[in-house]
């Protein structure tokens, strides 16, 4: 479980500062956007993806959230992003890791607040949602 914690750590500091090999943001809205969005990749070429068939979807024990995945190391993790539009804040709920099978074997539910890079896959995510939305500004 405390390797689970560091690595929660590290997928949340890529996240918010972008510290990461990023590819150029696919933020752009078509009319049939694909399923997920590439927001960009960790130093190990490792994409973010966000979800965008279930934005602001209601998980149980979460509320109102983002879906972003990254495929790392034969396991799946799942990000929860909270977005505040308006206030242009952003929250990861937690994180979610499954095995090769899709069995759940760690969860984090320790809500953070994070500071977000202009570059980094929060941001991207939170960008996208917004303007999909409608939010003022976006």
């Amino acid at each position: 479980m405390h390797y689970f914690k560091g690595f929660v750590a590290l997928i949340i500091s890529i996240l918010m500062f972008g510290d990461a090999a990023l590819a150029q943001p696919t933020v752009g809205i078509a009319q049939n956007t694909e399923k997920y969005l590439d927001l960009g990749s960790d130093n190990s070429g490792d994409p973010f993806l966000l979800d965008t068939t279930t934005m602001g979807k209601v998980e149980p024990g979460f509320g109102s959230v983002l879906f972003v995945y990254q495929i790392k190391n034969g396991s799946m993790n799942e990000i929860l992003i909270k977005s505040s539009c308006l206030e242009n804040r952003l929250w990861v709920l937690g994180v979610r890791s499954f095995d090769q099978n899709g069995i759940e074997v760690a969860e984090n539910k320790e809500p953070m607040e994070v500071k977000i890079g202009s570059a980094s896959p929060a941001r991207r995510s939170m960008q996208y949602y917004c303007h999909v939305i409608g939010a003022t500004g976006w």
